[in-house]
């Protein structure tokens, strides 16, 4: 998962995702806000698409809601390149 160096946060990320969700943590190059908007997409897309659309009932159905999801993203969903 690509995400910001935002200070708040970052050291979290880095440490849960590779725990809980087997994902591997790339922070954005330092001072490179170009890499940005692929994140800051991919966000709004998952807000509007996945988020809004659901109530998860507790962390496990939030967890495999989001694994459909991130297949569905990357194999079937259409993208505007």
């Amino acid at each position: 998962m690509i995400h910001d160096r935002d200070a708040i946060f970052m050291n979290k990320v880095q440490d849960i995702l590779p725990k809980y969700f087997q994902i591997k943590s790339k922070p954005t190059a330092p001072q490179s806000p170009w890499q940005n908007p692929f994140v800051e997409s991919f966000n709004a897309t998952l807000k509007r698409e996945f988020v809004k659309h659901f109530i998860f009932k507790d962390e496990s159905h939030l967890r495999r809601l989001l694994k459909e999801y991130i297949l569905y993203y990357n194999k079937y969903r259409m993208h505007s390149g």
